[in-house]
């Protein structure tokens, strides 16, 4: 079915204001991560109630405290850490491999002023949740 000139011209505004949005914008978080390592970016959720900033981090396959470390700077919290999964099949019979394994980082800027000595974790079925309270 063929676009009328309507339908053109909205969805060329659509695109157009989008593309203005992603350029425009500041790119806030400071992205970093290995070279070659298949993995995208741990998400991280961030909201805030009245008294404290909570970050809740996607990261399945960690298997030790030592895998991660959590820390803030700046008011910036940065993740990072190690992911290890024993292979269970050798190299040359892998058809598809997309889990990732090695090493992460992910940093950004909170929306408050944290008190940096107030920060706590707790890691449960592959979520790690960063607590901060608000200075």
């Amino acid at each position: 079915m063929p676009l009328t000139p309507d339908d053109h011209e909205r969805d060329a505004g659509t695109l157009g204001r989008q593309l203005s949005r992603v350029f425009s914008s500041e790119f806030p978080d400071v992205i970093t991560f290995a070279p070659d390592d298949g993995f995208g970016l741990p998400r991280i959720d961030v909201y805030e109630t009245q008294h404290e900033v909570i970050a809740n981090c996607d990261l399945p396959g960690l298997h030790r405290r030592e895998d991660v470390d959590v820390g803030i700077d700046n008011n910036t919290l940065t993740i990072s850490g190690t992911v290890e999964r024993a292979r269970q099949t050798q190299q040359e019979q892998m058809f598809k491999e997309e889990r990732f394994t090695g090493h992460f980082r992910r940093s950004l800027p909170l929306p408050a002023r944290v008190a940096p000595d107030s920060l706590t974790t707790s890691y449960e079925r592959g979520i790690l949740t960063v607590r901060l309270r608000k200075q």
